[in-house]
């Protein structure tokens, strides 16, 4: 080793002696050495300056890209915060409910505790959302409505404790409370908004600096290795010829060591006898030896460092690689201790040096640090294990889903795969194997049920519809019937392929319910109708609702043909007698009724009766009218009661005493005749009222129940794509985006069907509309939402209409709305609002537009619950809008109906009441 050291020392030529004075140059080889070494310095110096350049500007862009990834983080702080506050103003809610009904401390004391943590989310959202004036500004606006709606739930809750639970109640279906928790959602709903939309802007730039990091790195790789590779190639081409043997023996020297010393992992070289021979750098820093130190020491010597339970087999392996001249190593159980104690994991590899003969000349051990590696494995197991646990919890929420769930992916090479929840299984009665056979589907659907799904399917392949909703029966393997409300929503893919998502909810108990109230609805319709008496009932608007089997034989009409018209459109006096007044007599004791609230025993009148061939037939009443009152002292019905007394009449003589008594006998009679009824008709509408309570629980009951389970799916999914979504396949990804959207479809399709529950049970509050300024209300409202749209208005002079305000600005809101939505690829927009006559003293009004249209074969399902005409595509919406306002119109006693054409447009006329100074206040329930 020391003769080798010697001979290195030998071949250096010295620029100057120990004065500092230049030596002479020896001959011009020398001189052309200098300037090729003088080259090659420049070269590296180069070379390495590039270098620094490379990990300088390669350190700012990681460091930028760390600083992306963070607000990206921070985006996702604020729309799980922005979540969890709408979880705890719920939660509030539902506890509010829970003490207006069972009044239970606990309860109070939830609500308080879910006001806290909504106080504390709300401040924690101020903290991370400090550098935006938006949010700041959307969060005051939210802490307003949030302290409204803690005050109205506050407001309940003392209600409940000092009047009781009907005044609870009464101030609940005030509506309020579901308006405020509506506002915050919407205003939670546009905070998420303007964080996706920072979030597609941060995560861009989170990929244009990952971008831009990975070029400067290659690119400055490429530099830095065409400048060494121009630099090697310039020094062999200065030196060829000159000492061939020398040049040769020191152009494999010096690029040996630029090698070594290049390289990531560590080397040792060591010759046969097992002494160092070389070491580049990283085995310095690894070892803590250094190079002077170690060459010359056998191998064991330097490995001493190493521990001791990889001492031996790391040293055999060098002895292995001399004696038998292959390769040995690579162990991954190395544990290294430095000089200075620091412990580091490595990797190892021992391959003999070999002549040009193939002789062994020494043996090269390369080893790198491999603790960063072996700890970022660690934190991917970690990582991949706690992604496995998240996949069970949401396999364990899913299956706990109380709704049946079914999810499936058709691919464009007719792969198929699904996933259904235990919840549907259940509900069908199938075993998973035997969910995945359709002819399954085919064979439970009850046969009633199998022409209508048959139909959807039809249009679902044809692309007619990309969803659907029904209410069908399973008759499950045990041969158990079961009712479920099925909804059914197919996304076309952009390789081709579609995605099939359906849900199914048992509403047994719910159909049961209606199915009791029918048979009660019907059972007391006959019962009334098969009574003995004369009795006619009415509307607080004197509009027939039935009338007995006996009136209508007395009176010779049928019952299809007055059931819903106007009392005096079907009654009139005889045209015939000019000295007839039974219809007005019969209009002053109705309205004296409306008036007092109390019944009117009218004089005997006279009123001819029509014959089926057109001639009048003479005949004489004794009429009792008796309002029948709700719970809220108001009249729901009038019972118009009549005795036939014409032969009485016909044959009474003067002043006889006993047809007088006779008269007042049957007059008593007919009077506890009248009270046994109007008993009856109570306590049947007292059953009613408890069936509609019972359904209307039940509604609210699987409401909450549907919406807690979907916002824990809706919860782990997004933390699922957040914190997985880079080990994800896009498959996956895309599942997820899936069933992210199906969560916030159905909720939004939950939310539609309680609002056409709630407008079916909401009573009518009349007064006097004026169109013109509802109209201008609501034209504001829609323009705000599409200020990029070219839209031109053709709104006709409006008349004043009867009906209830706010129901009857729900329907232009809906019509208007649909006008917009379906003209957005016209250029310009046409939406026209007016009258067109009238019908049965109804004004008629209609909406028109210049949009989609719709073809007309398919008018019968316009006005569905769920149906739509046109994809999901291309036009979103839930398919209740027209339903809700088919419902409106016709409890204000009108109509509604459609023209329209495919790609030409649609017209919706409906009629209402127009107001007349003598019109009833009172609307029909």
């Amino acid at each position: 080793m020391e003769n080798h050291r010697a001979d290195l020392s030998s071949q250096t030529v010295p620029l100057s002696d120990r004065a500092g004075r230049p030596r002479a140059r020896t001959d011009p080889d020398e001189e052309a050495y200098l300037a090729t070494y003088r080259k090659m310095l420049g070269a590296l110096t180069l070379a390495l300056v590039s270098l620094v350049a490379l990990g300088l500007t390669a350190l700012y862009a990681v460091v930028q890209l760390r600083a992306d990834a963070a607000w990206v983080t921070h985006t996702y702080q604020v729309t799980a915060g922005c979540d969890r506050l709408v979880t705890d103003t719920t939660e509030a809610e539902k506890h509010q409910h829970r003490f207006a009904v069972t009044g239970e401390p606990s309860a109070f004391e939830s609500f308080r505790a879910a006001v806290t943590r909504a106080g504390l989310g709300l401040q924690h959202l101020r903290t991370l959302t400090a550098d935006h004036a938006g949010q700041q500004a959307r969060l005051v606006a939210l802490s307003g409505q949030l302290e409204a709606q803690f005050e109205f739930s506050r407001g309940v809750m003392g209600v409940r404790q000092t009047q009781g639970f009907d005044a609870a109640r009464a101030l609940i279906q005030s509506g309020r409370g579901v308006n405020l928790h509506e506002q915050i959602r919407r205003l939670v709903d546009d905070m998420k908004q303007v964080e996706a939309e920072l979030l597609a802007a941060r995560e861009q730039a989170t990929q244009r600096s990952s971008t831009r990091t990975q070029a400067i790195i290659a690119g400055g790789g490429l530099l830095a290795c065409g400048l060494l590779s121009l630099s090697v190639i310039a020094f062999r081409r200065d030196f060829a010829g000159r000492r061939k043997a020398e040049q040769a023996r020191r152009r494999s020297e010096e690029s040996l060591a630029v090698t070594l010393h290049s390289i990531g992992d560590a080397v040792l070289a060591a010759d046969t006898a097992g002494r160092i021979t070389r070491m580049n750098r990283v085995a310095e820093q690894l070892t803590g030896w250094n190079v002077h130190e170690a060459l010359g020491r056998p191998t064991e010597e330097v490995f001493r460092v190493i521990h001791e339970k990889t001492r031996h087999p790391l040293a055999a392996s060098v002895h292995q690689a001399l004696d038998t001249g292959t390769a040995h190593g690579f162990s991954r159980q190395a544990l290294l201790v430095g000089r200075d104690g620091a412990e580091r994991m490595i990797a190892e590899r021992a391959t003999p040096i070999r002549d040009h003969e193939r002789k062994v000349l020494g043996v090269v051990l390369v080893f790198r640090d491999v603790t960063e590696e072996r700890a970022a494995e660690a934190r991917l197991a970690s990582a991949l294990d706690e992604l496995a646990r998240e996949r069970a919890r949401l396999r364990f929420i899913f299956d706990s889903v109380p709704v049946g769930i079914s999810f499936a992916a058709i691919e464009a090479d007719g792969r198929r795969s699904r996933l259904v929840n235990d919840a549907h299984l259940r509900i069908c009665g199938l075993t998973a194997a035997q969910f995945d056979a359709p002819e399954n589907f085919i064979r439970i659907t009850h046969p009633d049920d199998r022409a209508l799904q048959a139909r959807y399917v039809r249009e679902l392949e044809e692309g007619a519809i990309s969803r659907y909703a029904m209410d069908k029966r399973y008759v499950r393997p045990d041969g158990r019937v079961v009712w479920v409300m099925l909804s059914f929503q197919r996304q076309k893919l952009a390789h081709g392929g579609h995605e099939d998502l359906s849900i199914v909810v048992d509403i047994s108990e719910r159909h049961e319910a209606e199915e009791r109230i029918h048979r009660q609805n019907a059972q007391l319709r006959a019962l009334f109708e098969s009574l003995p008496g004369l009795f006619l009932v009415l509307r607080p608007d004197l509009t027939i609702v039935t009338a007995t089997d006996s009136y209508l034989q007395a009176t010779l009409r049928r019952r299809e043909a007055i059931v819903g018209r106007a009392l005096f459109e079907v009654f009139l006096d005889n045209p015939n007698d000019p000295a007839a007044t039974g219809v007005a007599n019969l209009r002053q004791s109705l309205a004296r009724v409306q008036e007092t609230r109390t019944a009117d025993t009218m004089a005997i009148q006279r009123y001819d009766v029509r014959r089926p061939d057109g001639t009048f037939e003479e005949r004489y009443w004794s009429p009792i009218n008796s309002p029948l009152l709700g719970p809220d002292r108001e009249i729901e019905f009038i019972i118009h009661r009549v005795e036939d007394v014409t032969d009485f009449v016909r044959t009474k003589p003067a002043g006889g005493a006993d047809e007088e008594r006779t008269l007042r006998a049957k007059m008593e009679a007919m009077a506890a005749e009248i009270f046994r009824s109007s008993q009856e008709l109570q306590s049947a509408n007292q059953r009613l009222r408890a069936a509609n309570a019972e359904l209307e629980s039940f509604s609210y009951s699987v409401s909450h129940d549907l919406r807690a389970p979907l916002r824990h799916i809706q919860g782990y999914v997004a933390m699922l794509m957040r914190d997985a979504q880079y080990q994800l396949s896009e498959k996956s990804l895309r599942y997820l985006k899936t069933i992210a959207d199906s969560g916030r479809e159905m909720g939004q399709l939950i939310d539609d069907l309680l609002a056409f529950s709630r407008m079916g049970r909401t009573e009518l509050k009349a007064a006097v509309v004026a169109l013109a300024p509802l109209i201008a209300s609501v034209r504001q409202d829609v323009e705000s939402g599409c200020q990029d749209r070219s839209i031109t208005w053709d709104i006709a002079p409006l008349p004043e209409v009867r009906g209830d305000p706010a129901m009857i600005r729900q329907i232009f809101a809906n019509l208007v709305g649909n006008a917009v939505k379906y003209t957005r690829n016209r250029h310009p927009a046409q939406i026209a609002i007016g009258t067109g006559g009238e019908e049965q003293g109804r004004v008629i009004l209609f909406v028109r537009d210049n949009g989609a249209g719709f073809d007309m074969k398919y008018a019968g399902k316009l006005f569905g619950v769920f149906q739509r005409l046109h994809r999901a595509d291309e036009f979103e919406g839930t398919g209740i809008g027209l339903a809700n306002v088919q419902r409106i119109v016709l409890r204000h006693g009108g109509r509604i109906w459609a023209e329209a054409a495919p790609d030409a447009g649609a017209t919706f006329f409906f009629t209402l009441e127009r107001a007349r100074p003598d019109a009833p206040t009172p609307l029909s329930p």
